[in-house]
């Protein structure tokens, strides 16, 4: 793991214990880490997914499934408005 990585879990593992004021300035370090644990996880061989978490991963096994949750759905939210405002600015022609 990167020490850049380590950083981002790190920040975000702190934030999981603020108060919600400061776990929503926390947010963004949420979705880097869940974006390196896709990252990682896609780099994995199957099955050894839980096991890897376990080793370097500071939180549950559950948290991690959140965050990259969290991330997937902020990609797709990202991806649609995308979309949706590229097909409002052509029926504007």
């Amino acid at each position: 793991m990167t020490s850049a990585t380590s950083t981002n879990l790190a920040r975000a593992s702190a934030a999981s214990n603020a108060p919600p004021n400061a776990q929503c300035a926390f947010a963004g370090s949420r979705l880097e880490a869940g974006l390196r644990l896709l990252e990682w996880k896609a780099r994995l061989p199957h099955g050894q997914w839980r096991a890897w978490v376990r080793a370097h991963f500071p939180l549950s096994l559950r948290t991690a499934q959140h965050w990259m949750a969290l991330t997937r759905r902020y990609q797709l939210i990202r991806r649609l408005k995308a979309a949706t405002e590229t097909a409002a600015q052509e029926r504007a022609r």
